[in-house]
Formats: C-alpha cells, sequence, structure tokens
C-alpha cells in the first residue's frame, strides 16, 4: 500500500503587536490598514476588542496571506489595565499604559513572510483628551467637511473628515498643564479666541494636524498661525495672550488715520518691496487625511502670466494641516495674492498715542509729503522705545490679507475609471482562407507541398476592451452535431 503525505508549501505568521498611537484618549478610530490596505472598518470610541478578519487582503496563502486577529484598542483612561494577551506574552507584570493610547493585535500578520508590513489607524480627536476631560467651547471644536471622491473599489470609504477648530488648536497649546505651556484660561483674551473661533468655523476651516516631541511646541503653534493666517501676540491693556485672524473684516472709513499732525514723528523708509519678477503661481501641498497621500494644488495669476508671456515664477508652500482641495486652493489664492503684488512697506516711528495699535491690526496712514495717501497698513512687528525717547516704531505693509470665501476652480473628482478585464467575445467570424493569404504565409517549398483541394480555417475576432491582447482557438474534431449549432440554425438530416 502506498502513503501520501502533505507538502509544506508555506508558513503563516502569527505575531503580537503593541503599538503605541497617541496620547489618550481620542474620539474614535474608524479605519485600520496595513499595508495600505484596508483590514477593518468601523467604529471605535472607547476601549474595546474587534475582530479582523481580512486572510486574503495581500493574495492569500498562494501569495503574502492576509490579516487575521484580535485588535485590543485601548485609551488610556485612568483605571485602565494592560491588555490580557500583552500580559500573558510577556510574561510579567505590565504597566496600565494610562493617558496613552495604545493598541495590541494579535494574529495572523502574513504569509509565506515574516515581515509585518506597516499599521495605520484612522483617528479623529477633538472633543477627547483634554486636561479634566472638559473640552474648551465643545460648539465649535469640530470642523465637518468633506473629502475628495474616492477612485472606483472604494466607495464604502467615509470620506467625512472631522477636522479640529485651529483655535481650539492653539487654545489647548497654551492652556494644558501636562504637555503644554500650562496657562491659567485668566492669561488668555478669550473673548479673542472665541470671536477667532466662530469664524474659522464659519469659514469651514479646520486642521488635521498632529505635534510630536520632537518639534518644539511655540514652532507648533507658529505652524497652526501660518496655517489660518493669524497672529498671537500680549494684547497692551490686558496684558493678556490675544489670537487675531487677518481677514478683511472692516470699515475702512471707520478705521483710526495717523499723520504727522496725529502720532508719526518720521517715516524712515516708504519705498516699494524690490522689483523682481512677479509671483504668478502658487503650489499648495497638503495631505489628505482619508489616505495619507500628500497632493497638491496651484493657484495662477492669469494676468501676470500673460504679461510675463507664459513664464511661470512659481511658489511652493507646504501647509501639512490642511485636509480638503478646496481649502488648500483657498489658502493658495490667499498667498498668491499676497505674493503678486509690489507691496508699499513702511517702518514708521511714532509717540505713544500709537500705544494701542497691536500687531496684524489696521489704520490708515497718510503722509502727503511723500505721496501717501490714506492708505490701509497692516502692522507687522510693535518695537517700543525706551523711557528717555517713549517711541514706538512699527513696521506695516500695504494691506492686501484677506482669506478668499471661494476658489476659481472647484473640487474636481478624478478622472480614473477601473478598467474591464473580464474576458469578453465581441464580434468574430470563421471562414476559409483565399488563395492569397495561404500563398503570402507559406514558403515555396511547403506551398508545392500542399494537395490542390486542400484548405485552411481562418478566424477573426474584434477586441472587445483596450486591455484584450489575444484569444486562443479551441476545435472540435468529427462532423459538427446538432448542439454545436446555435439555437435554431442546425441544418435538417
Amino acid at each position: 500500500m502506498g502513503s501520501s503525505k502533505k507538502q509544506t508549501t508555506g508558513y503563516r505568521y502569527f505575531f503580537g503587536i503593541h503599538m503605541g498611537l497617541s496620547r489618550g484618549p481620542v474620539d474614535e478610530i474608524i479605519e485600520i490598514r496595513v499595508g495600505d490596505k484596508m483590514v477593518w472598518q468601523g467604529n471605535m470610541v472607547d476601549s474595546s476588542t474587534v475582530s479582523i478578519n481580512a486572510p486574503d487582503v495581500f493574495g492569500g496563502d498562494k501569495r503574502e496571506g492576509g490579516v487575521v486577529g484580535t485588535f485590543n484598542l485601548m485609551m488610556g483612561k485612568p483605571d485602565q489595565v494592560a491588555a490580557p494577551g500583552l500580559v500573558s506574552m510577556i510574561g510579567r507584570a505590565l504597566p496600565g499604559f494610562r493617558k496613552m493610547c495604545t493598541a495590541f493585535f494579535n494574529g495572523q500578520i502574513a504569509s509565506n513572510s515574516p515581515y509585518p508590513k506597516p499599521w495605520k489607524m484612522r483617528m479623529r480627536r477633538s472633543m477627547k483628551g483634554w486636561q479634566n476631560d472638559a473640552p474648551w467651547y465643545p460648539e465649535k471644536a469640530r470642523i465637518i467637511l468633506d473629502g475628495q471622491p474616492l477612485k472606483q473599489g472604494d466607495e464604502n470609504v467615509d470620506t467625512k473628515i472631522h477636522a479640529m477648530n485651529p483655535a481650539h488648536i492653539i487654545y489647548e497649546c497654551l492652556t494644558n498643564s501636562e504637555w503644554g505651556r500650562g496657562l491659567p484660561e485668566s492669561a488668555l483674551n478669550v473673548a479673542s479666541f472665541t470671536q477667532a473661533a466662530d469664524t474659522l468655523f464659519e469659514e469651514g476651516f479646520g486642521l488635521c494636524l498632529r505635534w510630536t516631541r520632537r518639534e518644539n511646541l511655540q514652532a507648533f503653534i507658529q505652524t497652526v498661525i501660518d496655517h489660518i493666517g493669524a497672529a498671537i501676540y500680549a494684547d497692551r491693556e490686558t496684558a493678556t495672550i490675544t489670537l487675531k485672524l487677518i481677514r478683511f473684516d472692516y470699515e475702512p472709513t471707520t478705521l483710526p488715520i495717523y499723520t504727522t499732525d496725529s502720532g508719526i514723528l518720521e517715516i524712515k523708509e516708504a519705498e516699494s518691496s524690490a522689483l523682481g519678477p512677479a509671483v504668478n503661481e502658487v503650489v499648495v501641498e497638503y495631505v489628505d487625511p482619508v489616505t495619507g497621500e500628500t497632493r497638491t494644488v496651484n493657484q495662477q495669476n492669469l494676468a501676470s502670466l500673460q504679461a510675463s508671456r507664459g513664464v511661470f515664477n512659481s511658489l511652493k508652500k507646504s501647509y501639512p494641516g490642511l485636509p480638503t482641495n478646496g481649502l488648500a486652493r483657498r489658502v493658495g489664492q490667499r498667498d498668491l495674492r499676497i505674493n503678486a503684488m509690489s507691496l508699499r512697506r513702511f517702518k514708521i516711528t511714532m509717540d505713544r498715542r500709537a500705544w494701542r495699535i497691536a500687531p496684524a491690526s489696521v489704520f490708515r496712514l497718510s503722509d502727503v509729503v511723500r505721496g501717501v495717501g490714506e492708505m490701509v497698513v497692516r502692522v507687522g512687528a510693535v518695537e517700543d522705545g525706551t523711557l528717555t525717547n517713549g517711541t514706538i516704531t512699527i513696521t506695516a505693509v500695504q494691506d492686501v490679507f484677506s482669506l478668499p470665501t471661494s476658489s476659481f476652480i472647484g473640487n474636481e473628482p478624478p478622472n480614473w475609471v477601473q478598467p474591464n478585464t473580464k474576458p469578453e467575445l465581441k464580434e468574430h467570424r470563421a471562414f476559409e482562407l483565399p488563395y492569397f493569404l495561404i500563398r503570402a504565409g507559406m514558403s515555396p517549398a511547403d506551398f508545392d507541398y500542399l494537395a490542390p483541394d486542400a484548405g485552411f480555417i481562418g478566424t477573426v475576432v474584434a477586441k472587445p476592451t483596450d486591455l484584450s491582447l489575444a484569444y486562443d482557438l479551441y476545435v472540435k474534431n468529427g462532423p459538427p452535431e446538432e448542439e454545436d449549432y446555435p439555437p435554431g440554425t442546425a441544418p435538417n438530416p
């Protein structure tokens, strides 16, 4: 008797992986990807355990297998303990990893390859994780945006983007005593933060931005400021930290006016910025939070392009916190307006009547001697003098800063279409090859060898799709039978 043995063709690999995600808790986790492949989609809003069952995501056992196992999410609550599977794997007592959002996966991670692929979690966080679980101004903390349409095959992916209000991001950075600056609320001009939060909410200006300790916190705050176009400073009257958005939110005729008779001592510099090739294109780089891909949009000044006879002078700006195509275009339009003009810049020495002028504020400037009419200028830096001279030096620029409420070009959906890879038979014919085709396809010796009554069958098939390359012809020996004919076409015996 013969015996048969099973042959091993490969191995499945099982790992226990403990992953640190962020400070905890977060609002929810809605998606898990491994090697950029979707393995789980749902909604985890608390510490929970879910099963991942995607055995064929990398091609099944014949290729690189898939992901099958148990996923434990630990939000980092004050009473949290380590996952039982993690304790059993380590074999000793472990900390509870409190105030940290971590995850533990135990199961199959691949087949035929012992190397785990990178894991990615799509997380949302705007309401949870605040100090003492008390978010500031929760009504305007979350800004929901529509993400870019996805390609075919990803229709079930949730494209809604839950962005965070930038005013809330800055507020938390300043007040959180565990990882932020730990300032009391009384040190902030809360009214200015509330007004900025309302404006950003109405504009739909939410950010998806992560801070890591590798970056200085002040640099992170400045990154948020650069995204939204704002200034943060200590108010001269209240000594509180104030957030001021740079917008066209004023009526020029109501602004205070300063002349040589009402506060201006000297204009040290009153000239246009150095002339050169005007910026006629701004390229904005942003990150799509749904796919994690870096995308670019460009905004162009068509009049400037025409004046330069089609010569591009591009300025590239990186805004990784912008979550949508439309918002990136609006910011690109803002930056194009700022950089496409030769702005008049001023360094003004004023007396103490200018003590209330704050960074990012606007006022009217008039200097008849220098040919400066009633021009609205935006304040940059403010430098106080000494006690003996009592002067204030202000750096200002002609104001063109305002965020457009719409862009010239809308959000274009992708034009990629899933190709048709299914085998399909279109119009076809079978016929006897004519003499000239037989003669052209054979050598003279082979042709002379043919019998006078020999014949050949030829076939032609219309190409069904652009991806179709060839077809196979199957021939049945013997005379045709009735079932070989299409219904209703069989000849009478």
